[in-house]
Protein backbone atom coordinates (compact mmCIF):
# COMPACT_ATOMS: atom_id res chain seq x y z
CA UNK A 1 0.00 0.00 0.00
CA UNK A 2 1.57 3.18 -0.85
CA UNK A 3 0.58 6.27 1.24
CA UNK A 4 1.82 9.81 1.71
CA UNK A 5 2.10 11.48 5.30
CA UNK A 6 3.45 14.54 5.34
CA UNK A 7 2.76 15.91 9.72
CA UNK A 8 3.01 19.52 9.98
CA UNK A 9 2.85 21.57 13.44
CA UNK A 10 3.38 25.27 14.78
CA UNK A 11 4.38 26.13 18.23
CA UNK A 12 3.29 28.97 19.85
CA UNK A 13 2.93 28.99 23.42
CA UNK A 14 5.16 26.11 24.67
CA UNK A 15 7.12 25.84 27.76
CA UNK A 16 10.33 24.36 28.33
CA UNK A 17 10.69 21.14 29.07
CA UNK A 18 13.65 20.42 32.07
CA UNK A 19 16.14 17.57 32.05
CA UNK A 20 14.71 14.55 32.09
CA UNK A 21 11.42 15.49 32.50
CA UNK A 22 8.59 14.96 29.76
CA UNK A 23 4.84 15.77 29.57
CA UNK A 24 1.93 15.71 26.97
CA UNK A 25 -1.16 16.90 26.27
CA UNK A 26 -4.32 16.24 24.41
CA UNK A 27 -5.91 18.54 21.84
CA UNK A 28 -9.79 17.06 20.22
CA UNK A 29 -10.13 17.76 16.40
CA UNK A 30 -11.36 21.30 15.65
CA UNK A 31 -11.59 21.68 12.39
CA UNK A 32 -10.83 21.00 8.78
CA UNK A 33 -9.70 23.47 6.27
CA UNK A 34 -7.41 22.96 2.43
CA UNK A 35 -5.04 25.60 4.44
CA UNK A 36 -1.72 25.26 5.74
CA UNK A 37 0.20 28.52 7.21
CA UNK A 38 3.80 27.04 6.99
CA UNK A 39 4.02 25.86 3.29
CA UNK A 40 1.47 28.38 1.74
CA UNK A 41 1.37 31.27 4.26
CA UNK A 42 -1.53 33.50 3.48
CA UNK A 43 -2.59 31.19 0.49
CA UNK A 44 -5.97 30.05 1.37
CA UNK A 45 -7.28 26.93 -0.27
CA UNK A 46 -4.16 25.90 -2.10
CA UNK A 47 -2.55 23.36 0.35
CA UNK A 48 -3.74 19.73 0.38
CA UNK A 49 -7.14 19.15 3.07
CA UNK A 50 -5.58 19.35 6.56
CA UNK A 51 -7.31 18.31 9.43
CA UNK A 52 -6.74 21.11 12.44
CA UNK A 53 -6.23 20.60 16.68
CA UNK A 54 -5.21 22.50 19.23
CA UNK A 55 -5.62 26.09 18.16
CA UNK A 56 -9.35 27.05 17.04
CA UNK A 57 -8.58 30.04 14.69
CA UNK A 58 -5.85 28.19 12.61
CA UNK A 59 -5.95 28.98 8.81
CA UNK A 60 -3.35 29.50 6.35
CA UNK A 61 -2.52 33.44 7.74
CA UNK A 62 -2.13 32.27 10.77
CA UNK A 63 0.94 33.52 12.37
CA UNK A 64 2.51 33.05 16.47
CA UNK A 65 0.47 36.81 17.25
CA UNK A 66 -2.46 35.38 15.92
CA UNK A 67 -2.27 32.10 17.58
CA UNK A 68 -1.68 33.53 20.84
CA UNK A 69 -4.15 35.85 21.43
CA UNK A 70 -6.80 33.47 20.94
CA UNK A 71 -7.46 32.01 23.33
CA UNK A 72 -10.36 29.67 22.06
CA UNK A 73 -8.37 25.73 21.91
CA UNK A 74 -9.36 22.39 22.08
CA UNK A 75 -6.29 21.00 23.97
CA UNK A 76 -6.58 20.10 27.59
CA UNK A 77 -4.27 22.91 28.53
CA UNK A 78 -4.79 25.87 28.58
CA UNK A 79 -1.52 27.26 28.62
CA UNK A 80 -0.78 25.55 25.04
CA UNK A 81 -2.57 27.38 21.90
CA UNK A 82 0.27 25.93 19.29
CA UNK A 83 -1.37 24.25 16.25
CA UNK A 84 -1.03 21.21 14.90
CA UNK A 85 -2.34 19.55 11.74
CA UNK A 86 -2.08 16.83 9.32
CA UNK A 87 -3.94 16.10 5.91
CA UNK A 88 -6.83 14.63 5.57
CA UNK A 89 -7.63 10.34 5.80
CA UNK A 90 -9.92 9.22 3.73
CA UNK A 91 -11.13 5.53 1.92
CA UNK A 92 -13.76 4.99 -0.77
CA UNK A 93 -16.22 4.64 1.59
CA UNK A 94 -15.76 8.19 2.85
CA UNK A 95 -13.80 10.60 5.23
CA UNK A 96 -12.60 9.34 8.68
CA UNK A 97 -12.55 12.14 10.96
CA UNK A 98 -9.71 12.16 13.13
CA UNK A 99 -11.16 11.65 17.09
CA UNK A 100 -7.80 13.70 18.96
CA UNK A 101 -4.47 13.80 19.27
CA UNK A 102 -1.93 13.51 22.03
CA UNK A 103 1.38 15.30 21.67
CA UNK A 104 4.34 14.23 23.69
CA UNK A 105 7.14 16.42 24.67
CA UNK A 106 10.01 14.15 25.47
CA UNK A 107 13.60 14.48 26.76
CA UNK A 108 14.44 10.87 25.87
CA UNK A 109 18.23 10.54 24.80
CA UNK A 110 20.10 13.80 26.89
CA UNK A 111 23.23 14.33 26.09
CA UNK A 112 25.63 16.13 28.49
CA UNK A 113 27.16 18.12 26.00
CA UNK A 114 23.66 18.86 24.37
CA UNK A 115 22.02 19.95 27.28
CA UNK A 116 18.06 20.35 26.81
CA UNK A 117 16.70 23.97 25.81
CA UNK A 118 12.59 25.12 25.59
CA UNK A 119 11.26 25.22 22.51
CA UNK A 120 11.04 28.71 21.02
CA UNK A 121 8.04 30.32 21.16
CA UNK A 122 7.05 30.29 17.19
CA UNK A 123 9.12 27.87 16.10
CA UNK A 124 7.49 26.24 13.07
CA UNK A 125 8.86 22.26 12.47
CA UNK A 126 7.69 19.71 9.45
CA UNK A 127 8.22 16.41 9.48
CA UNK A 128 7.31 13.02 7.47
CA UNK A 129 7.91 12.76 3.73
CA UNK A 130 6.52 14.96 1.01
CA UNK A 131 6.58 12.39 -1.57
CA UNK A 132 7.41 9.40 0.28
CA UNK A 133 6.04 6.03 -0.57
CA UNK A 134 8.34 3.45 1.46
CA UNK A 135 8.37 3.35 5.37
CA UNK A 136 9.79 6.14 6.94
CA UNK A 137 11.34 5.49 10.42
CA UNK A 138 9.64 8.52 12.03
CA UNK A 139 6.61 7.53 10.91
CA UNK A 140 4.32 4.64 12.54
CA UNK A 141 1.15 2.86 12.65
CA UNK A 142 -0.89 0.90 15.19
CA UNK A 143 -4.10 -0.86 15.31
CA UNK A 144 -5.43 -0.10 18.85
CA UNK A 145 -5.35 -3.11 20.66
CA UNK A 146 -3.34 -5.57 18.48
CA UNK A 147 0.21 -5.21 19.32
CA UNK A 148 2.78 -2.85 18.55
CA UNK A 149 3.26 0.13 16.37
CA UNK A 150 4.85 -0.89 13.15
CA UNK A 151 6.64 1.72 10.41
CA UNK A 152 3.82 0.18 7.31
CA UNK A 153 0.40 1.22 6.92
CA UNK A 154 -1.95 -2.08 8.01
CA UNK A 155 -4.41 -3.37 5.54
CA UNK A 156 -7.19 -3.35 8.26
CA UNK A 157 -8.11 -2.69 12.39
CA UNK A 158 -9.47 -5.80 13.83
CA UNK A 159 -11.65 -4.47 16.35
CA UNK A 160 -10.26 -4.29 19.73
CA UNK A 161 -11.64 -6.57 22.17
CA UNK A 162 -10.85 -4.22 24.87
CA UNK A 163 -12.23 -1.01 23.79
CA UNK A 164 -15.80 0.22 24.85
CA UNK A 165 -16.19 2.83 22.39
CA UNK A 166 -14.90 2.40 18.78
CA UNK A 167 -14.99 -0.94 17.19
CA UNK A 168 -11.94 -0.14 15.47
CA UNK A 169 -9.19 2.07 15.91
CA UNK A 170 -5.72 3.62 13.47
CA UNK A 171 -3.38 5.44 15.39
CA UNK A 172 -0.94 6.67 13.33
CA UNK A 173 2.79 8.58 15.43
CA UNK A 174 5.10 11.07 14.20
CA UNK A 175 8.54 11.89 15.14
CA UNK A 176 9.31 15.39 15.02
CA UNK A 177 13.17 16.57 14.87
CA UNK A 178 14.93 17.46 18.06
CA UNK A 179 17.64 19.88 17.36
CA UNK A 180 17.31 23.66 16.33
CA UNK A 181 19.78 25.25 13.84
CA UNK A 182 19.03 28.08 16.78
CA UNK A 183 18.29 30.75 14.17
CA UNK A 184 15.35 30.08 11.80
CA UNK A 185 12.35 29.91 13.66
CA UNK A 186 10.54 29.28 9.98
CA UNK A 187 12.07 26.58 7.75
CA UNK A 188 13.15 28.07 4.30
CA UNK A 189 11.07 26.69 1.86
CA UNK A 190 12.01 29.52 -0.78
CA UNK A 191 9.14 31.05 -3.40
CA UNK A 192 7.03 29.77 -6.02
CA UNK A 193 5.07 26.26 -5.93
CA UNK A 194 8.37 24.57 -7.50
CA UNK A 195 10.72 25.40 -5.51
CA UNK A 196 8.65 25.09 -2.09
CA UNK A 197 7.82 21.75 -3.03
CA UNK A 198 11.87 20.72 -3.44
CA UNK A 199 12.33 22.22 0.01
CA UNK A 200 9.80 19.71 1.59
CA UNK A 201 11.57 17.10 0.53
CA UNK A 202 14.24 18.17 3.31
CA UNK A 203 11.89 17.84 5.57
CA UNK A 204 11.98 13.86 5.20
CA UNK A 205 15.60 13.85 6.73
CA UNK A 206 15.14 16.98 9.05
CA UNK A 207 17.37 19.13 7.09
CA UNK A 208 15.55 22.57 7.21
CA UNK A 209 15.28 24.90 10.56
CA UNK A 210 15.44 21.54 12.72
CA UNK A 211 17.59 18.27 12.19
CA UNK A 212 16.92 14.70 14.45
CA UNK A 213 19.59 13.93 16.86
CA UNK A 214 22.35 11.49 15.66
CA UNK A 215 22.35 7.71 16.73
CA UNK A 216 24.59 8.58 19.84
CA UNK A 217 21.90 11.53 20.86
CA UNK A 218 24.17 14.37 19.77
CA UNK A 219 22.82 16.75 17.60
CA UNK A 220 24.16 17.07 14.24
CA UNK A 221 27.20 19.83 12.70
CA UNK A 222 24.82 23.05 12.13
CA UNK A 223 21.72 21.81 14.96
CA UNK A 224 23.40 22.38 18.02
CA UNK A 225 20.38 23.26 19.97
CA UNK A 226 18.67 20.31 21.49
CA UNK A 227 14.99 20.77 22.23
CA UNK A 228 12.74 18.32 23.38
CA UNK A 229 11.59 15.59 21.04
CA UNK A 230 7.65 16.10 19.70
CA UNK A 231 5.80 13.24 19.20
CA UNK A 232 2.32 13.68 17.73
CA UNK A 233 0.05 10.57 17.96
CA UNK A 234 -3.25 10.87 16.07
CA UNK A 235 -6.45 8.43 16.67
CA UNK A 236 -9.12 7.71 13.76
CA UNK A 237 -11.76 5.85 14.95
CA UNK A 238 -13.19 3.49 11.97
CA UNK A 239 -16.01 2.70 13.26
CA UNK A 240 -17.48 -0.70 11.71
CA UNK A 241 -15.19 -0.91 8.74
CA UNK A 242 -11.41 -1.85 9.56
CA UNK A 243 -10.42 -1.97 5.71
CA UNK A 244 -7.79 0.41 5.15
CA UNK A 245 -6.54 -1.41 2.05
CA UNK A 246 -7.53 1.52 -0.59
CA UNK A 247 -7.12 4.80 2.43
CA UNK A 248 -5.17 7.34 1.32
CA UNK A 249 -3.82 11.33 2.84
CA UNK A 250 -4.77 14.27 1.30
CA UNK A 251 -2.43 15.43 -1.54
CA UNK A 252 -1.81 18.68 -3.07
CA UNK A 253 -3.86 20.10 -5.46
CA UNK A 254 -3.00 20.48 -9.03
CA UNK A 255 -3.39 24.23 -10.36
CA UNK A 256 -4.73 24.87 -13.85
CA UNK A 257 -4.32 28.12 -15.39
CA UNK A 258 -3.55 29.52 -11.60
CA UNK A 259 -6.57 27.44 -10.75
Amino acid sequence: MKIKLVIWTMFMCVAGVAHANNFNTDCNYSHTLPDDPIVYPGKAGEAMVHDFFGNSSTNASSTYDSLSSNKVITCDSNADRSAYWAPQLKRPSGIVSPKYEKTYYKDDQHVASFPINAIPLGLQMLAGNHMGTAPNPHVNFLCRGSGNYTSTMPASCPPNPNSDGDPSQLDISVHFPDCWDGVNLVPNLGSGRKNRMKGLMKAADGALNVAYRNSDGTCPAGYKVKIPELQLNISYPLGADPDLTTAQLSLDPILQNGQ
